[in-house]
């Protein structure tokens, strides 16, 4: 589930895939500027729990949880008051290319539109398979014995201005930046594929197999805690794997990268939003480009 944690100042950093990883994306653009009124209650800025959600509107802070999960899901029960990313999405022209890319910033100001987000409004995404922005997601909510709804959902209708405009980062990379990174050693690399695609044994379609010369791996999954409701690792038990195991550099940038992308924006939210690494990449069209090109250098 996304319990917790919305990424929150990256524009456009929602790709193709499922509604939970275009959310999870979407998260990253929309919600840095809300949950930094009430970051010195969490223990990351981007990631709440479900007491917190409760809180919030308990005081009257203008929240809007959004559920990434698929209509027939939503409908047999969500969070109240949650709205379906998915349905406010499904009417529109989607503008990204089908292997890569990035939803443009239009695109995302029309679903929140369709959503009715307020321009004051605190967005927190969640769905059913792992904590990336409410902690631990459906399962944790469920868990903690919150009260839930079924059905539609409650009729969409905003009294205050919308959301028009989005915060716009540069964590995004393209493959001149990564062979820059290679050539004169100035960037640090974080494969968050399997063990399998990483070493080659799994080439995954691409006319190649294997990984960006230097390049560590960490599968995405092992981020967070299954037996918890998918709720992130400790901060500390993390660092043991970043920093003791890899010696990752928080003075160098890191540069994460999977197949398509989307595996590689949960790891770099792990890197910047829980172990707070500086400078954090995602190369945005990863193995997918670069095992297919000639002129790249494989491990």
């Amino acid at each position: 589930m996304i319990a917790g944690t919305m990424r929150t100042t990256v524009a456009p950093l929602w790709r193709r895939g499922s509604t939970a990883n275009r959310a999870l994306h979407a998260a990253a653009a929309s919600s840095r500027a809300a949950a930094l009124s009430a970051a010195s209650a969490r223990a990351f800025a981007s990631l709440v729990s479900s007491e917190w959600i409760q809180e919030c509107e308990s005081f009257g802070k203008k929240l809007l949880v959004v559920d990434c999960e698929q209509p027939a899901a939503f409908h047999r029960a969500h969070i109240p008051k949650a709205k379906l990313f998915g349905l406010a999405s499904s009417g529109l022209k989607d503008p990204t290319p089908n292997e890569t890319g990035v939803l443009g910033e239009s695109y995302f100001l029309q679903v929140l539109d369709l959503l009715q987000v307020e321009e004051d409004s605190t967005l927190v995404f969640y769905d059913d398979d792992f904590g990336l922005v409410l902690n631990g997601g459906w399962k944790q909510w469920v868990a903690d014995a919150h009260p839930v709804e079924t059905g539609d959902g409650q009729a969409l209708s905003a009294t205050a201005p919308l959301w028009n405009h989005l915060e716009e980062t540069s964590a995004l990379v393209g493959l001149d930046v990564v062979k820059q990174g290679l050539a004169d050693g100035s960037a640090q690399f974080v494969d968050a594929r399997t063990p399998a695609e990483y070493t080659g044994q799994n080439p995954n379609g691409n006319a190649r197999a294997g990984h960006v010369p230097g390049a560590v791996n960490f599968d995405w999954v092992n981020a967070v805690d299954r037996a918890q409701n998918g709720r992130f690792k400790s901060k500390s038990e993390l660092d043991a794997v970043f920093t003791d195991a890899f010696k990752l550099d928080k003075d160098k940038p890191v540069i994460t990268y999977c197949q398509r992308g989307i595996r590689a924006a949960h790891t770099a939210f792990v890197l910047s939003e829980v172990l707070e690494h500086p400078d954090v990449k995602i190369y945005e069209n990863s193995m997918l480009e670069y095992l297919n090109r000639a002129d790249t250098k494989v491990a």
